[in-house]
């Protein structure tokens, strides 16, 4: 909000985004020359050419649907893919968008979905969990992992769900709604 904004002497805004109502933030990641951030005024994921900083410019723009609200973003070691979760509609799924790190371009991913369904994503609203509860998964904050990270991690209140690459990818926390 640049009515908050506390500039120096030395420093400029160089870019900013509209505030959808009712949202507070937005989570970015940086890929070499690249900032990805999501835009919830816009219901999208925003690419930025930073190779500038001066002078920020939009590389591509992957714009969701209406009731989907991103929030959080991470982005996989490879830095080939960003896992999207939200608000509205994204409460209780998670999606993957393709990024292309040559040019920027993200792209939402249409294989990463369940089995028989039409829409990408997977959906945590319907799903029996490991410990036998069945409540609505609220996916928050959610990162890429290592296979080999997976071992040890029993208990650690931790969902996995395999990407269709087979790298998985962890639900870092789940909250019953």
């Amino acid at each position: 909000n640049e009515e908050n904004l506390v500039v120096s002497n030395d420093a400029r805004l160089v870019a900013s985004f509209p505030q959808k109502k009712d949202t507070s933030c937005a989570i970015p990641v940086v890929s070499g020359s690249y900032y990805l951030v999501t835009v919830p005024a816009w219901n999208a994921v925003v690419s930025l050419d930073i190779s500038n900083p001066a002078a920020p410019r939009e590389v591509s723009r992957m714009t969701l649907g209406p009731e989907d609200t991103p929030h959080w973003i991470a982005i996989s070691p490879d830095q080939r893919r960003v896992v999207v979760t939200g608000y509205d509609s994204l409460q209780h799924r998670v999606i993957i968008a393709r990024f292309d790190p040559a040019s920027g371009r993200l792209t939402l991913d249409e294989r990463f979905r369940e089995e028989g369904t039409i829409a990408a994503g997977y959906r945590m609203d319907n799903k029996t969990w490991p410990h036998g509860g069945t409540a609505k998964g609220i996916p928050h904050g959610a990162v890429f992992d290592r296979p080999e990270g997976i071992a040890g991690d029993r208990g650690s209140g931790l969902s996995r769900i395999d990407a269709p690459s087979g790298e998985p990818l962890r639900v870092a926390r789940v909250e019953a709604a």
